[in-house]
């Protein structure tokens, strides 16, 4: 009877030692989290890789915002680059530079490190500190001289003018936008085009409103956002700009004269976004260009 209970004893302390060194077996899958080399996370979303893929497989990128590494897999197919070369403040900006400039109520968000859209470094990010909040990527076409002249900046004067190859065939472009967002709420967020001022001294502009509540000014969102931390992506015709007043086009060279008495440079704000939020919430936003879609 001793020597069956040891028998047993035996056995059980056996498979007890194959359990445990099962659990701790060195075949075990280790799982990446997308754009990392942290184990832990999930595998890129197909769905999602395939929509990144495609938004660089198109032609005739007119670019606004944009981490290096991707911008450089479709450079060859860049008409024009706004990406800024100044401060995001403005506070280097010699009026030669391209600059993201802060109009109201937003102030520098979370680091904006990776991954971003294209699950590289960097993106855009604001904090609001304020109920109205604006900012604008404002490039030069021609700046005050020392002996206080105005002269054209040779390189953004032709990419501005760029732009008008677009005129007339508004249907073929899309602007490609990013967006992340935390915070479950009611938002809205005006992203509008501008261009040169219409001969009537009117602005050159379009809005189309992204999110679940019509902007100030009642205009209806064109599509709502997900709340969940994740990036997501629109591709926003530019027909949709076009009805709401942008024309690609002006009459004559572009003009010498500043806006205001006291200005150095004389340019246009590409892009500009704005929103009314709540105090501390953050607007994210990466992958922002104009372009033709691959057919």
């Amino acid at each position: 009877m001793k020597k069956k209970n040891l028998m047993l004893l035996f056995i059980s302390a056996l498979l007890m030692g194959f359990t445990f060194a099962s659990c701790g077996s060195d075949d075990d899958p280790v799982i990446e989290k997308p754009g990392t080399e942290e184990p832990g996370g999930d595998d890129p979303d197909p769905e999602a890789e395939a929509e990144r893929q495609a938004s660089l497989s198109g032609s005739n990128y007119y670019v606004i915002a944009m981490d290096q590494a991707s911008y450089e897999k479709i450079e060859s197919k860049v008409v024009a680059d706004f990406r800024p070369n100044g401060a995001a403040d403005g506070t280097a900006a010699d009026g030669k530079n391209k600059n993201l400039y802060v109009w109201n109520g937003y102030e520098p968000g979370a680091e904006s490190v990776g991954p971003n859209y294209y699950l590289e470094q960097g993106w855009t990010s604001f904090q609001a500190n304020g109920e109205w909040n604006g900012a604008g990527y404002f490039v030069p076409w021609a700046f005050q001289e020392e002996g206080g002249e105005m002269a054209y900046i040779t390189e953004t004067k032709n990419a501005v003018e760029k732009l008008k190859n677009i005129d007339g065939h508004y249907e073929d472009y899309y602007l490609h936008i990013a967006v992340k967002d935390l915070k479950a709420r009611d938002v809205f967020h005006n992203i509008t085009l501008w261009y040169v001022g219409k001969a009537d001294g009117s602005d050159n502009k379009g809005t189309v409103v992204l999110g679940n509540i019509p902007n100030d000014d009642g205009q209806s969102p064109y599509k709502d956002f997900r709340r969940d931390g994740e990036w997501q992506a629109f591709d926003i015709p530019l027909t949709l700009f076009q009805e709401q007043g942008l024309q690609y086009r002006y009459e004559g060279e572009l003009s010498l004269t500043p806006s205001k008495p006291d200005d150095n440079n004389v340019g246009v704000n590409i892009l500009s976004h704005s929103s009314k939020t709540i105090l501390g919430v953050s607007f994210d936003y990466d992958a922002v260009f104009i372009y033709k879609k691959a057919k």
